[in-house]
């Protein structure tokens, strides 16, 4: 008896194995274009609610930015509208006239145009005090607006 194997047997042993390694590689292939396939739709997905995200934040800064603008349009109309009130009382006294039939139209401490004057001074003090009170409380309330839009916007 020989110890030398058949070559037949070392052929069919090679031949089993190569179509075993081909057939390997064709299953492999199939579950290579399944996970790609996979990955491609997943990848749809994502760009899909990117895009949806993106718009989003694209209208509320939008919105923010609109809103803000009305905000900062409706303090400036009350500014001026405040600023015409002060005008029109510009010219205007304060002190009202005398009694018709008063014998001495300057019976105050002050003189009518002192007392006037100094009264017309201490409301443009007080109003212009009232108008950098309210232009701090709007530009904290814009920052405000602002900042939530922001916070909103990294949800």
């Amino acid at each position: 008896m020989s110890f030398l194997p058949n070559p037949w047997l070392i052929l069919g042993a090679f031949l089993a194995v190569g179509g075993a390694f081909l057939a390997g590689i064709e299953v492999e292939s199939r579950n290579f274009a399944s996970y790609r396939g996979a990955q491609e739709a997943i990848a749809k997905i994502q760009e899909d609610q990117t895009k949806r995200i993106a718009a989003q934040h694209r209208k509320d800064a939008e919105d923010a930015q609109a809103q803000s603008q009305s905000l900062a349009a409706d303090r400036d109309a009350a500014i001026a509208k405040l600023r015409v009130v002060q005008s029109t009382i510009a010219g205007r006294s304060i002190v009202p006239a005398p009694a018709p039939g008063a014998p001495v139209s300057d019976r105050v401490c002050y003189s009518r145009a002192v007392l006037d004057r100094e009264l017309r001074a201490t409301v443009a003090r007080a109003a212009e005090r009232l108008v950098g009170i309210a232009q701090e409380g709007q530009r904290g309330w814009d920052l405000a607006v602002v900042c939530r839009d922001w916070a909103k916007a990294l949800r």
